[in-house]
Formats: structure tokens, C-alpha cells, sequence
């Protein structure tokens, strides 16, 4: 029985390869998910800095619409990988994510915005809901 390649160079599907990096990421907290010289690979707009964050979050447009995309695909993806949560933000609105990280990112504006989703994580994560399932199924 053979296996067959992918454009990532092993038999496992690219999407798989993401989730691992991401689980690794939360798995580390704040760190990312980096080498033990500190080190990580970043991809778009979370390699932008905070101050770029807080600039998008005052003028809107494109910039914000793709780091809004950015959130809460990580968010997302959080609750899709880490084991015992169902939602890292337990029924909270999206908004007070935003207003969290608009206070973060004034005072770490030199932050990347990958860092920065990452401290929030750290911070929701003791009050995430780790449900199996939605409520009332």
C-alpha cells in the first residue's frame, strides 16, 4: 500500500500540518509556537505590530477587515484544537475580544499581532467554556 504525496512533501494533508503548528502555539502560551531560540514563523497581517493594529482599529478599511479575518480565524482555530474547549471566549462577545486587545495593543504597540492574539488566549483560557457540545443539543 503506497501513500500518496502531497504539495507539502508527506501523506498528511496541508491542513493538518497548520493545525499541529497551531496546537503547538497555544500549547506554549505566549511563547508561539517557537524554537528554544525563540524563533517562530509568522504569515500575513499577524507579523504587522500592534501599533498597526490600533491604527486599523481607528480608520477601518481593508487593513482591519483582514485583521478582524486574522482574530477570529486564530480564535477559531483555538477552539478547534486545544483539547477541553469548546469556546476559548465562554459566551463573551466578540467585541470584548476587540476591546481587550485594543487595550493590549496600546501598551505593547511594538507586539505583533500574532503575540498579541496569543496573550489573549493565555488570559481567556482559566474562564473558556469546555463543553462538548453546544448548549441545549
Amino acid at each position: 500500500m503506497t501513500t500518496r504525496q502531497n504539495a507539502w512533501g508527506g501523506g498528511r494533508h496541508p491542513i493538518t500540518a497548520g493545525l499541529l503548528a497551531l496546537l503547538l502555539t497555544v500549547m506554549a502560551g505566549t511563547t508561539q509556537a517557537r524554537t528554544f531560540q525563540g524563533e517562530y514563523v509568522a504569515f500575513g497581517v499577524g507579523t504587522l505590530p500592534c501599533s498597526q493594529y490600533s491604527a486599523a482599529r481607528v480608520s477601518g478599511g481593508g487593513l482591519m477587515v483582514q485583521m478582524s479575518r486574522f482574530i477570529e480565524g486564530y480564535l477559531s482555530a483555538f477552539n478547534l484544537i486545544v483539547p477541553n474547549t469548546y469556546d476559548i471566549l465562554a459566551g463573551k462577545d466578540i467585541a470584548e475580544a476587540y476591546q481587550w486587545l485594543d487595550r493590549h495593543c496600546r501598551a505593547n504597540p511594538e507586539m505583533s499581532l500574532t503575540d498579541a492574539v496569543a496573550s489573549l488566549t493565555v488570559y481567556l483560557y482559566p474562564n473558556r467554556s469546555n463543553l462538548r457540545q453546544p448548549p441545549g443539543r
